[in-house]
């Protein structure tokens, strides 16, 4: 059995440091945190380091995926603490590498646009769901969190290799370039329930607009269609989260397509 390195000061304030976006830019590294996270995430992104205050994790885990002993730091659970950016410490955290940005391809099939989602537990949901889905391209507008925030991370449960992200994108110029559907969503559009089948030879895009404000006038301007899901006569809810916006859209299109 191998004797694991210690985590050093020095590792320890450069990994707790990742917590800022700042230095995630700086260093190009994010963490992962907690195991199903680590073991859903690890085949995806180059491991600079794998952290634990539990050898038997670390063990369990290099049962279930190849890890060289040298990339395994072993700390207290006062540095697990400090280490992590969640409410509730995590004992087993991994740090990646960030990954290069990958070029928009011509054929995107069907496609989310994401116009400033700014809260990380939405942002996570809806990249869990494309990935349910099986919609591979995920396009972030200028003003989204970042994807690789720790609790946006948290919030995918895994799944954030499994599609490809495309950050700060500029909408208004990308999404016309690239698709001859763009479908927004607002309270006054057609109901979800109307839709007509949609050819995705036609390069299909889904947006959805942020939490507070929906769709920019400018982006609007570049929509093709619009969707709603329409409340109950009975219903007193002012508006629906968009994750669950996202889901119940997402899935109809997909029926559609």
């Amino acid at each position: 059995m191998p004797t694991f390195q210690q985590l050093s000061q020095k590792e320890l304030k450069l990994y707790s440091s990742l917590k800022m976006k700042k230095y995630r830019e700086q260093y190009g590294m994010f963490v992962a945190e907690g195991q199903k996270v680590v073991e859903e995430t690890i085949s995806f992104f180059e491991v600079v380091a794998v952290l634990s205050s539990s050898e038997e994790r670390i063990n369990d885990l290099k049962h279930k995926h190849p890890l060289e002993d040298h990339k395994v730091r072993i700390t207290g659970e006062r540095e697990m603490e400090r280490l992590s950016a969640l409410d509730k410490g995590r004992d087993l955290i991994a740090v990646y590498n960030l990954p290069e940005a990958t070029p928009l391809s011509e054929n995107l099939g069907l496609c989310v646009a994401l116009d400033s989602i700014q809260n990380p537990g939405n942002m996570g949901t809806i990249i869990r769901l494309c990935d349910w889905l099986g919609i591979r391209h995920l396009l972030c507008g200028e003003g989204c969190v970042d994807i690789y925030n720790p609790k946006v991370v948290q919030a995918t449960a895994g799944a954030l290799g499994s599609v490809v992200v495309h950050e700060n994108v500029v909408l208004k110029d990308v999404l016309p370039q690239h698709f001859k559907i763009i479908c927004g969503t607002k309270m006054e559009g057609i109901p979800i329930g109307e839709a007509t089948q949609y050819n995705l030879d036609n390069s299909l895009c889904i947006l959805f607009g942020n939490e507070g404000h929906g769709i920019s006038q400018e982006l609007q301007d570049i929509c093709t269609d619009f969707y709603a899901i329409p409340a109950a006569p009975s219903s007193t809810t002012e508006s629906l989260n968009v994750g669950i916006s996202a889901a119940i859209i997402l899935s109809k299109f997909i029926g559609l397509t």
